[in-house]
């Protein structure tokens, strides 16, 4: 039984998949052998996968469309492609006039902004693996511009719960969310 686990902890530190190990979750215990915590840095990005050092990488974690309608706010389509629920986001929303030229957003009296972004928010967005569901986000629609024809959002930080963890991991791609970014994003 003790070499069976001890095989086990063995493969389970050489699959861990990122540069740096995670500092946030505990190490697992197999009958008396320590094992450092698996974390799975998803979609070819690198890192410790915590709040403080996200796994970076250059995908998209979340995929979004708007579909044309606003209620409270904008209705987006969002899809999750990672193997785990997502339970977190920072993200941005950008608006677009006709010719494709970003919209400034006046939101009060002195001030205008480039994008609706959030800093990072639980439940904001909570989609299981593979799912795409209709969410609303951005601007209420009382301050959507008039001229505004499309509506793009980006998600540059996710988190998420690997099956059998106790910790949330994050994923980022800060190129996603610039202030400044034409229709369409980064590609």
């Amino acid at each position: 039984m003790r070499a069976s686990c001890f095989v086990l902890a063995l493969f389970l530190s050489a699959v861990g998949g990122c540069n740096k190990k995670p500092e946030a979750s505990p190490p697992l215990a197999f009958y008396g052998i320590v094992v450092p915590p698996l974390l799975i840095c998803p979609l070819e990005a690198s890192g410790a996968g915590t709040a403080g050092e996200p796994c970076v990488g250059t995908d998209r974690a979340l995929e979004a469309k708007w579909t044309g309608k606003n209620k409270k706010a904008s209705v987006f389509s969002v899809t999750n492609k990672l193997m785990w629920p997502v339970d977190f986001v920072q993200a941005s929303a950008y608006y677009y006039d006709a010719a494709g030229k970003q919209i400034e957003v006046p939101l009060s009296w002195n001030s205008k902004y480039r994008a609706k972004s959030w800093d990072g928010s639980v439940g904001l967005v909570m989609i299981q693996p593979s799912e795409t569901k209709e969410v609303e986000l951005g601007y209420d629609v009382d301050s959507i511009p008039k001229a505004t024809k499309t509506i793009e959002i980006e998600f540059s930080k996710v988190g998420f719960k690997v099956s059998g963890s106790t910790s949330e991991s994050y994923w980022q791609n800060d190129s996603l969310a610039p202030s400044d970014r034409p229709m369409g994003g980064s590609k």
